[in-house]
């Protein structure tokens, strides 16, 4: 629509009822809500005692399972740094043991002979 443009009556109508069908939805949305938490409600005061120490023990059930898996994942977390603590120990005792070789090798090179008249008179 272009500026300074007015709306007719009748889509001005449209967009009004538009916003009003929208307005109904999500206030039928949140007493739906309201109602569905009000009957769970009404439903754990009027249970049975059975029922009751079947949902507590289904909530149990699921707070342990949590908790095991965060367990879980903490001895993953813990065998993954110590994984990573052991291949660095592994790298620098690599690394010393090639710094060895190369400086007990250029020793030995130290020690040879560098021309053919030092090895004639070896």
């Amino acid at each position: 629509m272009a500026i300074g443009e007015s709306l007719s009556g009748s889509e001005l109508a449209q967009m009004e009822a538009e916003e009003n069908a929208r307005l109904a939805e999500q206030q039928s949305a949140e007493r739906m809500s309201g109602i569905q938490e009000a009957a769970e409600k009404e439903a754990i005061v009027n249970e049975t005692p059975a029922e009751t120490a079947v949902r507590e023990a289904t909530e149990r059930k699921r707070r342990i399972g949590e908790e095991e898996r965060k367990v879980a994942e903490r001895q993953k977390d813990m065998d993954r740094m110590a994984l990573k603590a052991e291949m660095a120990t592994k790298q620098q005792k690599i690394k010393a043991e090639t710094e060895a070789t190369v400086a007990r090798l250029r020793a030995l090179m130290a020690d040879m002979p560098t021309d053919d008249s030092d090895r004639m008179a070896a």
